[in-house]
């Protein structure tokens, strides 16, 4: 993950989530706190691999992004957030490449996932590497 990137996925991710009755019974006032924990150590897990969707044309501009983790009998998607205006567009869906895998952050969203199943015990164990990998893909991809 990029250093200008990654400011863009903890404030998306923390922002998007909080809006989702997922985040559970965490008080606003310890939200951003909390969860900014939870996804540094995410992000610092052994097989965490943070694919960026950007166009083309504009490189340093970022549509979307999913944080994958590998190592497991199927991938395990942490989180994907795409930008608003282009959502339904199937940039989630190419950045994790399968519709057979765990997740462990559960959204609205998660209806185009039937056969995914939510797993969110895998966050609860320590897995923890130096840095993540970093896969960005054009909207061409």
């Amino acid at each position: 993950m990029k250093d200008e990137d990654r400011n863009f996925i903890f404030n998306s991710w923390l922002r998007s989530f909080r809006k989702s009755h997922y985040a559970g019974p965490i008080p606003y006032n310890l939200y951003y706190d909390f969860y900014q924990k939870v996804i540094e150590q995410i992000l610092r897990r052994d097989g965490v691999e943070v694919k960026v969707a950007v166009p083309e044309e504009h490189p340093s501009q970022i549509i979307g992004y999913c944080v994958l983790e590998h190592g497991f009998e199927k991938p395990v998607v942490h989180y994907c957030y795409v930008k608003q205006g282009f959502r339904g567009m199937g940039f989630a869906k190419r950045m994790v490449g399968t519709t057979d895998f765990f997740y462990t952050f559960r959204t609205p969203s998660v209806r185009w996932l039937p056969s995914a199943n939510f797993v969110p015990a895998i966050v609860r164990r320590p897995k923890e590497r130096d840095e993540t990998q970093d896969s960005r893909i054009s909207d061409a991809s």
